[in-house]
């Protein structure tokens, strides 16, 4: 959790010194710029989780398919064609089922 944290306050302190430094203040005012910032932190927060949370399926879906990453992907990219719009953990969690079962 250590390094999270330290991601954390590092992304949070060169998104403010970008907004401070490339946008000019008359045309955004400080509201506007802490609600980009916390969206962008928002944003980025959340893509960190997930990926926190797919890391040990990713790591069982690769032990599954023998070490071929390109073969993972390919059943990954099959299930978003048929199942559009879900989360990345969805896809992989499916793909696992569906070798396990032999399909």
């Amino acid at each position: 959790m250590e390094v999270s944290a330290i991601f954390l306050i590092s992304f949070g302190l060169v998104t403010l010194i970008m907004l401070l430094t490339l946008s000019r203040p008359r045309q955004l005012r400080w509201g506007k710029k802490l609600g980009l910032w916390l969206s962008n932190l928002r944003k980025w927060w959340q893509d960190l989780q997930e990926g926190i949370e797919c890391a040990p399926l990713e790591q069982r879906l690769n032990e599954l398919v023998k070490r071929r990453w390109d073969v993972a992907e390919r059943l990954l990219k099959a299930q978003k064609l048929r199942n559009p719009n879900q989360k990345r953990k969805w896809y992989l969690e499916k793909v696992i089922y569906d070798l396990k079962r032999g399909r």
